[in-house]
């Protein structure tokens, strides 16, 4: 075996012994001593090999932790310098387990070492049945304690043994003797590793008692209520506080709980508070119910009221008053008047007082009104009186006052509201008499005094005829001064009219009447005449705006319009220079149109009619489109016949944008004719010359087939190529694409077509495949981390699944309970820190891990170990 093979297999051997190791603290010495060797080794590369430099040497061991190697020492080198060979260490010594290199050093006469080669010892450990452990349980064994006040226990034991500084020795959970251990059963296992691989385990329990009982720190204090209507009471407390030195809640239950009825007398209630040891504490209190209730009073009676007898007196009953009392005992009643005594007018009070065995008393009262409700008696009340209104509208009424009596009162309080022969006003008034006797009782007497009103009104001015004469809507608006009006009485006077001041009236005479009417309904009438004369002209309504027709084939026009409208107070008699229908020349024609009416007035109306000549010259003989195919230079020289135009009524004038036999270029050329008459009546010829390049598409650099691996587990890749051209010779080109260059593309085979397109149609095309491969899905799995915040192997890292972010990672202990689990993982900030759901960290051991990873084709599912040391 090489030199440069001893130094691969010397560095994967400190590499791990450094990773295993991490967390003894020897991170940096560790790393220091492997470049030393590694650079060690690469000096003797250039110097020369012994003759008989000894192989690789593999020993086994089955009861121990090393073991004496020896092997024959070469004897002589190709160097004739090498006068003392030696190697270290030296055949014959004992080699712990693990890999060691032997280097042989060749010393010149001075000491120097002028050669070496070197080679690996390695002494494996073949595990035998209960090789570290000889049980399953460590030889301490298990142990019970009870706990303290604090709820735990510390406990110490005697920790199992190695045989070999090589073997590492975990403990899960991770306890050491002395931690404390909470109450319950805690298994804790021992664990022997060598080389990455569990050698044996043992275990033992720890079981902490809890003997303390629970404290009640409050307990309610003795509880003195009344009684109710029942002769019991529900009474309310707070409930007791009860702790427990573990902190969990203690069972709580009681004989009797808050809100509870309780009897008359004392009750004792007690609580009893039980951990979940089954520890018992117990607190209690009294709840006395006491009677201080007085009777319930009932049926007793409402207020009374009576009346009067004819002693001006009264004797009342009632039923007889009960009571009740809530605790059933004798009840004594008392009033101050008994049922059937005799009351006076007025209000009394009858009081009652009830009282039971524990002299507990009730009391309550009504109240006895007599009354006097007879009212005076009235006779020869009069009947309504009429009179007539005099010259004042007031007139006198006399009568004889009523006459009033009462039962008990022999003087009575007598008002009116007015008195006989007093003057009243127009109307009816309403006169009243009321007598009172001492009790309040009111009699009335009332009657009507009616004065009414007879006499008219009177008009003192009335309107003369009025003469006007008739406005242009044959009508003419009158105005005059209202008549006046007088009453008698000074009344308001209703005044209406068929006409008022301001209407307009018509032709001819119109009578105009005032009716005047009193509030008695006495009514007078005023009447005079509007006279409304015509002295006006006709008036033209409408009159025609000035007209444009166009001329026909014969160059004159024929003229229609709407004739005017007059309109006069009399009959009109209407004349025309022009009759509609008439032919009119081209140029402008005045139309006079004159009403008379019956009087000999008049007036006129006239308005323009212009001819106008409006048709285009007629074209003849315009050409076809034409089509013809390009020379050597991409142009083409082209004629045809011109067309003429003509027109009935003037000579044509011709316009045009080319003359025959021009040269065109490749491409649509539209050809304009214009033809304009007199008038600047226009007609068009147009026709399209086409002139076609036949030449053909030629395509540069079309792209061969492409084929590349996908970027992502999405089975995507962006392909990027050199776009297609491609040349006409005479036409521009356009170029459509269904995919362009740098667009992504999915795994599978994409047809990619370009199209080039001359300006007359013709077409060419290229095209070329692109096919994307899957990307292969594969990842490689760390079996071990050490979290202990050194930044050394303090994460999970499971190499290549960043490139699949579809993933599901899921961690479980040997128990089967899901620690973690997590989408996404990318090793990065999607990572696990050897920590539970809760974020802390779990103990040393074995855990076991499932994980899916996918891509667009396939589904990869992976399950293992992981150990994790600290």
């Amino acid at each position: 075996m090489s030199i440069k093979i001893n130094i691969l297999i010397f560095y994967f051997i400190f590499s791990s012994f450094f990773i295993y190791k991490a967390d003894a603290g020897n991170d940096v010495l560790v790393a220091e001593a492997i470049d030393t060797v590694v650079s060690n080794s690469e000096n003797s590369l250039n110097s020369l090999y012994f003759l008989d430099c000894p192989a690789d040497i593999e020993e086994t061991v089955t009861d121990g932790c090393e073991k004496i190697v020896s092997w024959p020492e070469p004897t002589s080198s190709s160097n004739p310098d090498v006068t003392e060979i030696s190697s270290i260490p030296a055949s014959g010594s004992s080699f712990p387990l693990g890999e060691t290199v032997v280097t042989l050093q060749g010393k010149n006469s001075d000491g120097q070492v002028i050669e070496e080669c070197s080679f690996t010892v390695t002494v494996k450990l073949q595990v035998t049945e209960n090789y570290v452990f000889p049980d399953s349980k460590c030889a301490y064994g298990d142990i019970t304690k009870t706990v303290t006040q604090a709820c735990n226990r510390a406990v110490t034991w005697l920790e199992p043994s190695v045989p070999c500084d090589e073997i590492q020795l975990l403990v899960d959970p991770f306890y050491v003797p002395g931690d404390e251990f909470p109450i319950g059963t805690t298994e804790v296992e021992y664990i022997a590793i060598y080389n990455n691989k569990i050698l044996d385990r043992c275990s033992f329990t720890v079981t902490i008692i809890d003997d303390f009982p629970p404290v009640f720190d409050t307990c309610p204090t003795d509880i003195t209520v009344n009684a109710d209507e029942n002769c019991e009471a529900i009474v309310t407390w707070d409930e007791p506080s009860v702790s427990d030195n573990c902190g969990s809640e203690p069972d709580l239950t009681s004989n009797f709980n808050s809100g509870s009825t309780f009897p008359l007398g004392t009750t004792t209630v007690t609580y009893t508070a039980t951990d979940e040891s089954g520890n018992i504490a117990s607190c209690s209190f009294d709840v006395t119910v006491v009677d201080n209730t007085g009777p319930e009073l009932i049926n007793i009676p409402s207020d009374i009221t009576v009346n009067v007898d004819e002693n001006c007196e009264a004797a009342v009953s009632w039923d007889e008053i009960t009571a009740n009392d809530n605790c059933n005992g004798q009840v004594n009643i008392i009033t101050n008047f008994n049922s059937g005594d005799l009351f006076p007018i007025g209000e009394t009070t009858v009081d009652i007082i009830a009282t039971d065995d524990e002299s507990n008393e009730s009391t309550s009262s009504f109240k006895i009104t007599v009354q006097d409700n007879s009212a005076p008696i009235v006779s020869n009340c009069p009947s309504d009186i009429t009179v007539s209104a005099k010259g004042n509208c007031k007139s006198l009424a006399d009568w004889t006052p009523p006459v009033f009596t009462d039962n008990c009162d022999t003087e009575l309080t007598i008002t009116s509201s007015h008195d006989p022969r007093t003057q009243f006003s127009l109307g009816t008034t309403l006169v009243t008499y009321t007598a009172t006797d001492n009790a309040g009782n009111e009699t009335l007497c009332s009657f009507n005094v009616i004065v009414e009103d007879d006499n008219s009104p009177n008009f003192t001015t009335c309107v003369a005829d009025i003469l006007l004469s008739a406005n242009d809507d044959c009508e003419k608006m009158a105005e005059w001064t209202t008549p006046e009006v007088t009453d008698n009485c000074d009344n308001d006077i209703t005044l209406e009219s068929d006409f008022n001041s301001g209407d307009v009236f018509p032709l001819g005479t119109t009578t105009v009447t005032y009716t005047a009417t009193d509030d008695a309904g006495n009514t007078s009438n005023c009447s005079f005449n509007v006279i409304v004369e015509d002295n006006n002209a006709p008036v033209a309504l409408s009159c025609p705006e000035k007209l444009t027709i166009n001329a026909n084939s014969n160059c004159i026009g024929i003229a229609e319009w709407e004739e005017p409208v007059f309109e006069d107070c009399s009959n009109l008699s209407i004349s025309s220079n022009f009759q509609v229908g008439d032919e009119l020349p081209i140029g402008v024609t005045i139309i006079e149109y004159t009403a008379t009416d019956d009087n000999g007035l008049n007036s006129s109306c006239s308005f323009e009619v212009e001819v106008i000549d409006q048709t285009p010259p007629e074209v003849e003989d315009c050409p076809e489109d034409i089509t013809i195919s390009t020379s050597d230079n991409c142009e083409a020289t082209v004629e045809w016949d011109e067309p003429t135009a003509t027109d009935l009524c003037s000579s044509v004038v011709v316009n045009s944008n080319f003359e025959s036999g021009s040269i065109f270029s490749v491409g649509t050329t539209t050809i304009e004719y214009e033809f304009t008459d007199k008038e600047g009546n226009l007609s068009y010829c147009t026709f399209d010359i086409n002139v076609v390049d036949e030449s053909k598409i030629i395509v540069n650099n079309c792209p061969d087939d492409i084929i590349v691996k996908a970027e992502n587990s999405n089975g995507t890749a962006n392909v990027s190529w050199e776009t297609p051209t491609a040349t006409a010779e005479c036409s521009e080109i356009t170029v459509n694409s269904n995919h362009n260059s740098g667009s992504s593309f999915e795994v599978g085979t994409t047809t990619v077509n370009y199209t080039f397109i001359t300006e007359n149609g013709q077409s060419e095309s290229c095209s070329f495949e692109i096919t994307v491969e899957p990307l292969i899905l594969d990842i490689e799995i760390n079996k071990l981390i050490t979290p202990n915040g050194d930044s050394n192997n303090d994460t999970w890292q499971i190499y290549g699944i960043e490139q699949f972010p579809d993933n599901q990672v899921t961690i479980v202990d040997r128990w089967g309970a899901e620690i973690y689990s997590v989408k996404g993982y990318n090793n990065i900030d999607v990572v696990w820190k050897g920590e539970n759901k809760s974020g802390e960290i779990v103990p040393r051991g074995t855990y076991y891990y499932f994980i899916s990873v996918k891509n667009e084709q396939d589904l990869l599912e992976r399950k293992g170990f992981i150990e994790i040391l600290r």
